[in-house]
């Protein structure tokens, strides 16, 4: 024990020294709700009632600070005790979160809330993110440049992972919103309304379907067992059908010819957020059929549109620009030509909490 304590680090020293951020239970559940909803930043990662993570071998907790009957600030935990290290890996999922965030205080009042918290889970490191824009585009944002000199401040350990996406505005009328688009994206999903494609919510029988459709896709890209979805079916289709029941999210498909040719997953906890997709063989271009992908997501914007959404989170790329040689240029080609702004987030960092068996853990996972 004398020696755990000699390698832990001050996991308090940056912050405020007042903390009235604490642990939240089951009666908090619905607030959280609320909050993660109302928040512009959320996503699915977000939700204690729909996750990930137990199948993943996580366990969920949230914090957060109450003013009255809502909830202004907060983070959900998950926590995962490893097999050959003495010790726990902790994540705050999807990043803090913040009815408004405008100074380094905040940052430390949820970080070390966060610390405090674990502290007797004896963690190795703690994951901290925030889903700020660093970049829209090619332009810094001025307002959270307080976020990375904070960064500096506190000597977190940026980890291997920047996250980067694509926003749609969705605000404005259809006719903006087509404007913006690339030209060949327009004519593509108005070939597949000539031609009959018609796009719908799907029902929770549908959920094995997509599964099927992903793993294949899966397994055509290569990602064999590394894929959640391929880990286990039924974690993968408890948790999509979870997302459904709980009014998180809608999975949506494109029929042709009385057939499912294309689906998406997309979730409405905060920002709308692509989070996975699935082409069957024909719509690859196996066999010829109309461009179902393009309508797919028109008509995913223009329900979320109508639902009061105003934006339009397309789940991901892996740079600004790609070339036409990099493995996932088609899946950038298609998300850039969408007119959405290239968002650019905070990288991943870490707080590491006990050097000695950080080391061991990054031989271990290599």
């Amino acid at each position: 024990m004398s020696t755990e304590r000699s390698e832990t680090h001050d996991m308090d020293s940056g912050g405020s020294t007042m903390n009235s951020i604490t642990r939240l239970g089951e009666s908090d559940a619905a607030l959280w709700r609320a909050f993660v909803d109302r928040c512009p930043l959320a996503t699915e990662d977000h939700l204690l009632d729909a996750t990930k993570g137990e199948s993943q071998g996580f366990e969920s907790r949230a914090v957060g600070r109450r003013e009255g009957d809502r909830i202004v600030c907060g983070a959900h935990i998950r926590i995962r005790r490893e097999k050959l290290i003495p010790g726990c890996i902790v994540r705050m999922q999807g990043g803090g979160l913040y009815e408004s965030l405008n100074s380094p205080e905040q940052l430390d009042e949820l970080l070390d809330a966060v610390a405090a918290e674990v502290r007797n889970d004896g963690p190795i490191f703690i994951e901290w993110s925030v889903r700020a824009p660093r970049i829209v585009d090619e332009t810094e944002v001025p307002e959270n440049r307080f976020i990375g000199e904070w960064l500096v401040r506190r000597g977190l350990e940026q980890a291997p992972l920047t996250e980067a996406t694509y926003w749609v505005d969705i605000s404005s009328s259809e006719d903006e919103i087509m404007a913006r688009m690339h030209k060949n994206f327009r004519r593509d999903f108005r070939k597949a309304e000539r031609e009959g494609v018609v796009v719908r919510p799907c029902t929770p029988d549908e959920v094995d379907q997509f599964y099927e459709m992903s793993a294949e896709m899966d397994r055509i890209k290569g990602l064999k067992e590394t894929s959640y979805r391929l880990a286990s079916r039924e974690a993968f289709t408890r948790y999509v059908r979870k997302v459904m029941a709980v009014n998180a999210g809608t999975l949506f498909c494109a029929e042709w010819q009385g057939a499912i040719r294309n689906m998406a997953l997309v979730t409405t906890a905060g920002t709308p957020r692509y989070l996975y997709g699935a082409t069957g063989a024909e719509a690859r271009g196996d066999v010829k059929t109309p461009p179902t992908g393009q309508l797919l997501h028109w008509e995913i914007m223009r329900t979320l549109k109508a639902c009061g959404h105003t934006t339009y989170d397309l789940g991901g790329t892996f740079a600004r620009v790609l070339q036409p040689d990099h493995p996932n240029y088609g899946v950038w080609q298609f998300k850039s030509r969408m007119g959405g702004k290239y968002i650019e987030f905070f990288p991943r960092h870490r707080l590491v909490c006990r050097p000695l068996l950080m080391s061991l853990y990054k031989r271990v996972k290599g």
